[in-house]
């Protein structure tokens, strides 16, 4: 075959060319989309606005001015929907909310598509203008002043019930001046309550309180708001973990159970830690009664055993673990034990616990002061074998009983920490506290003052475990300062005891010059024995013997971070009283 001539190649290239156009093969037409394959391309042509997907044609056109399906002309769909123009009277680029007209076209340049301005005649307000204080809502959301440029912070009310959350703040021109609500997206709660208030149109809000406690404790979920006043009642938690409250002090805010026959406040439904009870005094109880009666045949008639056990005259607590503070438990009195008979019935009678028993429970008090309480068997406090106790930061001053004037465990586990126990009388055992068996501990406490034949400061009998460490025991008028039983396991280190009419030690050998142990005078700033325990101030003078006597290890250094002081005014919580 024959070479081909340029001019016939030419030829054929040209024919080539020509087929490829015909069959749309080559180069890209008008459109620009050409494979239906690749992303952002389409066999289609037509779209007259390819940066707008909701015009194209086949569109559905409306009045709004634009040539919606692309047909050349604008709104002539004689089908098309009219749309809403409104005034812009103002000229801030939002149209009336109120002065509207429904049209294909334009009505002229004052009206715009928006509908979204409270008020066309002042620029200032619309919705994208800021808040400021002045009544005004300027950015047509429906609220007022809210979260104003020109705002303060208060704390968070987004319930609307007068109280401040204590957590969350809000920028307000203004806002509650308290932090007092425990559920800022609930308006019932807190539940309020006022000694004064209108009992008739009481609901339990802010501004119509009830008149009882015990009102707010049966309506709350979550707690109970109290202001200060006298309240002539008991309480029952009934089961709920709540925090009852006073917003005043212990002094202004009392609790009276005076003719109640029943403890100022009880916890008998197995409450937990959240069971709080915190800024009240509580008086005038006479403890919880529970009465249980066995029954036989004697002499071939029917005998019957009475046990009633009185528990409790400022708080009773039976198988929970509430958190008390801040409280003054004051002038309480349990019912003198004893037996008596009647006829075919004998009542033995036990008085236990004259302002606060525990019993099967786990708890946890600090800052409360037991003063002046009676009972025969803890004058101030009781606990059983199944109860554990911790005491902290608080006075144990002047309560009465036969036996554990201050304190009486029986056999539970009691932990006492930066604690005055002063003034207490066990008019047979335990001036300050006895414990049966069971664990004592007691870490920084000043016991001073007692007053019992046995025991007139602490006495720890049977197979207790006693641990006493940077204390001061002084002072007793009546007893040994520290007396333990034989089987007792006793250790004490770093501890002052002196002074004690009965001798500073009874059962074990004195420790003093050794372990820590001291026996010299505290030099308190001011305490006399005329009687009157308000006058006393147990602090030590700075040139006290027992200022940096306490155990050495940093883990017990004062607030300060100085060694431990022994007594109630050292450790880790040395200015619980300051």
């Amino acid at each position: 075959m024959s070479p081909r001539s340029p001019l016939h190649t030419k030829a054929l290239l040209a024919s080539s060319l020509l087929a490829l156009e015909t069959f749309g093969l080559m180069g890209i037409s008008q459109c620009e989309d050409i494979d239906a394959d690749e992303d952002g391309w389409t066999l289609g042509e037509g779209d007259c606005d390819d940066s707008n997907p909701d015009i194209h044609p086949g569109a559905d056109d409306i009045c709004d001015g634009i040539d919606n399906d692309c047909s050349g002309t604008a709104d002539d769909d004689p089908n098309a929907t009219p749309v809403e123009w409104c005034t812009d009277a103002d000229h801030d680029g939002y149209g009336s909310s109120t002065e509207c007209i429904t049209s294909c076209a334009q009505p002229d340049d004052g009206y715009i598509l928006d509908d979204s301005d409270c008020n066309d005649d002042d620029r200032s307000i619309n919705p994208s203008a800021n808040e400021t204080c002045d009544d005004v809502d300027e950015n047509c959301n429906g609220l007022v002043d809210e979260n104003p440029i020109d705002g303060d912070p208060y704390p968070a009310d987004l319930d609307n019930d007068g109280y401040g959350d204590p957590v969350e703040t809000q920028i307000a021109c203004s806002g509650p001046e308290n932090t007092w609500d425990c559920d800022d997206l609930d308006s019932s709660e807190p539940q309020t309550v006022a000694a004064d208030a209108d009992a008739d149109a009481a609901d339990g809000s802010l501004d119509a309180p009830w008149t009882s406690i015990q009102q707010g404790i049966d309506n709350a979920d979550v707690c109970v708001l109290v202001r200060p006043g006298t309240y002539h009642e008991a309480i029952d938690f009934v089961g709920k973990d709540i925090d009852v409250f006073s917003i005043g002090s212990p002094a202004d805010t009392i609790i009276d159970a005076t003719g109640t026959d029943s403890a100022v406040a009880t916890f008998s439904s197995t409450e937990g830690i959240d069971a709080k009870l915190r800024g009240f005094t509580l008086t005038g109880g006479s403890g919880h009664l529970e009465i249980s009666s066995t029954s036989y045949i004697c002499d071939g008639q029917t005998c019957t055993d009475y046990e009633w056990t009185y528990c409790g005259g400022g708080v009773y607590v039976y198988g929970g673990s509430p958190t008390l503070s801040d409280l003054v438990v004051q002038g309480n009195a349990v019912p003198a034990g004893g037996i008596i008979e009647d006829g075919l019935d004998t009542y033995y009678i036990s008085s236990l616990g004259g302002g606060l028993c525990f019993m099967n429970s786990r708890s946890s008090i600090a800052q409360v002061d037991v003063i002046e309480n009676e009972a025969d068997l803890g004058g101030g406090i009781y606990l059983n074998e199944r109860s554990r106790l911790d005491f902290d930061q608080a006075y144990l001053i002047g309560n009465i009983a036969f036996q554990g004037g201050g304190a009486y465990s029986e056999g539970g586990t009691l932990s006492m920490e930066n604690v005055i126990s002063a003034w207490n009388t066990g008019l047979e055992e335990g001036g300050g506290v006895k414990t049966i068996g069971g664990t004592l501990t007691i870490t920084n406490v000043t016991f001073g003052h007692e007053t019992s034949p046995v025991g007139g400061g602490i006495l720890a009998t049977e197979d207790a475990e006693f641990t006493i460490m940077n204390s001061i025991v002084y002072g007793a008028f009546e007893g040994a300062g520290i007396e333990v039983g034989e089987a007792v396991l006793f250790d004490g280190t770093y501890n002052n005891v002196t002074d004690n009419e009965g001798g500073n030690y009874v059962g074990t050998a004195d420790p003093s010059g050794s372990l820590g142990n001291i026996s010299v005078d505290p030099l308190f700033v001011d305490v006399s024995d005329d009687g009157d325990w308000r006058n006393d101030d147990w602090h030590l003078e700075s040139n006290s013997p027992s200022v940096d006597a306490g155990n050495p290890d940093v883990q017990y250094n004062d607030a300060d971070h100085s060694t431990n002081d022994q007594g109630a005014y050292g450790g880790r919580d040395s200015d619980w009283d300051d």
